[in-house]
């Protein structure tokens, strides 16, 4: 078994009846399948090692096309302790 700093089955049973947010951690559970940057994750997803720096410059530089960006929306998940 490989090294993990989370036991996987810890994390499972403390999630377990928590918030639906946190049962998808993919972009299109957190994000849904619509937008710009549901294309750019379907382009980085496929990238690996040096090139996904490249790629990742690529999508920053023009791809954007959309409205206002809401710097002041909160969407952390807070836990209790």
């Amino acid at each position: 078994m490989p090294f993990s700093r989370v036991d996987a089955a810890a994390a499972a049973a403390l999630l377990q009846g928590k918030d639906e947010r946190l049962q998808d951690n993919s972009y299109r559970g957190a994000c849904g399948a619509a937008g710009w940057g549901s294309k750019a994750n379907d382009v980085l997803l496929k990238v690996k090692g040096d090139r996904f720096r490249h790629e990742k410059t690529k999508k920053k530089r023009g791809t954007y096309r959309g409205g206002t960006i809401d710097v002041g929306a909160d969407n952390m998940i807070h836990f209790d302790d």
